[in-house]
């Protein structure tokens, strides 16, 4: 245990460290087996979970314990093992404690913040005594959170090593994300500010959107919130980035968070009427300066995000009526004859998690533009445009969807 100690200790919770060599030892049978069982030693439940799901995750874990008392014949020793395992897995410690009905155990930010073995994530590492391939250290994300709480270190020390990982950005600002509780208030106004800053360098995509760089990015400022008092600085933080970062993108994905009818909870106890107001001057200025004056073509200076701004142009809340953002999108699809297969994917659904496209619903597509016209708009470009495959997949649904529509009124198009 000498030799590994030093190789993982920044790599994974110490005390489940401990408690897995003390497995090794004296259930060695056991510990070679727990790899092979990695998926149900590892999953949680939801705490709004089916009966369904919940039967098989009882009978998942009843054949755990009877995979342990096979091992083991004598039955302190079972007792003994199934206490060390069930610290390890508090999904299996609590069917262990009450086997007929088990404590529901959901997979918590603490466990992911601590690397614990019970997290799949970092499971591999109390193993094979080494980071997976193509995983950023703790080393790296704990070097991060001390120059952020340090009051000697300014943010531009800090960038430099964010922006190594930049082919890794989004896993690490996703590891960074359940370290903000380790984060004072001062590295989190730091932080915030660091990220606005480089906006540009962030990532959108339009399939899988949720993990890349920037909704990641977005999502880490959320969080820079929590467990917090109302506090100035970060208030002025976020209206400062909204205001200067070179990403419009970033600044449209900030606002629909923390303008939403329903924010986090820890945002909307802490948000004045006077910061929502600020940032709906702030933004509805850049839309006006940036988009609507030099009558600027999202969809093709953002291909990957232009549908963060698109929301943003169409808030009722911000630009006080839809109409400005819906008569901008019909000049640019008049201008652009490559604009409306990007209008039209926005309202596609997906295969999880392989974020294939499913099917395209265009009802509420119906309800925000005048359909007939998008149609007109089509035919009269269609000939000179040049659609992607899945550009072109959106524009035959959308015919699909208008012929359906002409034969439903028994009208001829």
């Amino acid at each position: 245990m000498s030799f590994t100690i030093p190789i993982v200790r920044e790599e994974v919770d110490f005390a489940d460290f401990l408690v897995l060599e003390a497995v090794r030892v004296f259930f060695p049978r056991v510990y070679m087996g727990l790899p092979k069982r990695k998926k149900d030693l590892t999953s949680f439940e939801s705490a709004y979970g089916l009966d369904a799901m919940r039967r098989i995750r009882l009978a998942e874990q009843q054949a755990i314990r009877e995979w342990i008392a096979k091992e083991l014949p004598d039955k302190d020793d079972v007792q003994i093992c199934e206490g060390l395992v069930g610290f390890l897995f508090p999904s299996i410690g609590a069917y262990f404690q009450n086997p007929t009905n088990p404590s529901i155990i959901t997979r918590d930010d603490v466990h992911l913040a601590n690397q614990r073995i019970c997290v799949a994530e970092y499971f591999d590492r109390y193993f094979k005594f080494r980071i997976p391939e193509g995983e950023i250290s703790s080393n790296t994300i704990n070097t991060i959170v001390d120059n952020l709480n340090s009051e000697n270190v300014p943010p531009e020390e800090i960038t430099p090593i964010i922006l190594t990982e930049k082919e890794r950005l989004s896993q690490l600002l996703a590891k960074l994300n359940y370290r903000v509780n380790n984060i004072n208030l001062t590295g989190r106004v730091k932080l915030i500010r660091l990220l606005g800053a480089q906006g540009d360098v962030f990532e959108w995509e339009l399939l899988n959107s949720w993990n890349a760089s920037g909704p990641t990015a977005t999502r880490l400022i959320i969080k820079c919130f929590e467990t917090l008092e109302r506090n100035e600085d970060l208030w002025n933080a976020v209206a400062d980035i909204v205001s200067s970062t070179p990403s419009l993108a970033f600044a449209s994905d900030l606002i629909t968070w923390f303008l939403s009818d329903e924010p986090p909870i820890f945002v909307k106890q802490q948000m004045q009427q006077k910061d929502g107001e600020n940032l709906i001057s702030i933004i509805s200025r850049r839309l006006q300066e940036e988009v609507l004056k030099p009558k600027q073509n999202i969809f093709a200076t953002y291909p990957k995000s232009y549908y963060r701004i698109l929301a943003v142009l169409r808030s009722e809340k911000i630009m006080g009526t839809r109409d400005i953002g819906t008569n901008y999108v019909y000049e640019q699809l008049i201008i652009d004859p490559n604009a409306l297969p990007k209008l039209l994917i926005m309202n596609a659904t997906f295969n999880l998690p392989t974020y294939t496209i499913h099917s395209f619903e265009f009802d509420r597509l119906q309800n925000d533009y005048d359909v007939d016209k998008l149609y007109e708009i089509l035919k009269n470009q269609e000939s000179t445009a040049s659609y992607s495959q899945i550009e072109q997949e959106a524009i035959n649904a959308f015919k699909k969807f208008m012929n359906d529509k002409t034969s439903k009124s028994g009208g001829v198009k």
